[in-house]
């Protein structure tokens, strides 16, 4: 057995997902589903070096690979939100609500909500990613940032195990970020056409411009 293998990693996970769903997500139960897979718990170590973090974002890592095998070329003919609501839909298909609510309880620590905000800014990324966005700078965080609050949203309701309800919530959050996209652009066109209306002041009107005053014309003489 390679102790750092992903089927031995994925038989662990697997038994703990089981015990998690009702006892929470912890190192203790962690441990319990190594016992269960006959496997040293000395051993878990080298196979989740950070503990129950790592089998998390193992697990997140599968749902992700799993995403990846659906995704075909008629997925990248999509408009963006498209794509995206095609992500989440299906992203929530490969989890159960008892696991996620599990995930969203995980103990009050300082560095337990550290975890879960990485593990959301992680998958937001990971879903842009399988989308193949291009964009840079601050964009680029600015869609991360929206997209992990879109998933922390949504997995609050897929928690309550309403499917209807996690579909409504999906559609309702893009919506409302297309507007916020359409109220940007219609912004950025609007002070495009300010400035190319009332600010065509070229340089020699602004060196002229600062002549008049006192101070500074004894450098621009």
């Amino acid at each position: 057995m390679i102790l750092d293998s992903v089927v031995t990693k994925q038989k662990i996970l697997d038994k703990y997902l089981e015990i998690a769903k009702n006892n929470g997500f912890n190192q203790h139960n962690l441990q319990l589903a190594c016992i269960d897979c006959q496997i040293p718990v000395n051993y878990l170590p080298f196979i989740f070096a950070d503990g129950f973090y790592d089998a998390l974002n193992f697990m997140q890592q599968q749902q992700i690979n799993q995403l990846a095998q659906i995704i075909n070329a008629d997925f990248f003919t999509l408009k963006i939100t498209q794509k995206i609501d095609f992500l989440l839909v299906n992203y929530f298909a490969t989890t159960q609500p008892a696991i996620v609510k599990q995930l969203l309880n995980i103990e009050k620590t300082a560095k337990n909500i550290t975890f879960k905000t990485k593990f959301y800014y992680n998958l937001a990324d990971s879903l842009w990613w399988l989308s193949k966005d291009t964009s840079t700078d601050m964009s680029y965080y600015s869609k991360r940032a929206i997209l992990a609050y879109i998933l922390r949203r949504v997995s609050a309701v897929f928690a309550t195990g309403d499917a209807d309800l996690t579909r409504q919530s999906i559609t309702q959050y893009l919506a409302n970020i297309n507007k916020i996209a359409k109220i940007k652009y219609q912004s950025k066109q609007k002070l495009q056409n300010f400035c190319q209306q009332g600010c065509q002041i070229n340089q020699k009107s602004v060196k002229e411009m600062l002549k008049n005053i006192p101070f500074l014309r004894l450098f621009l003489c």
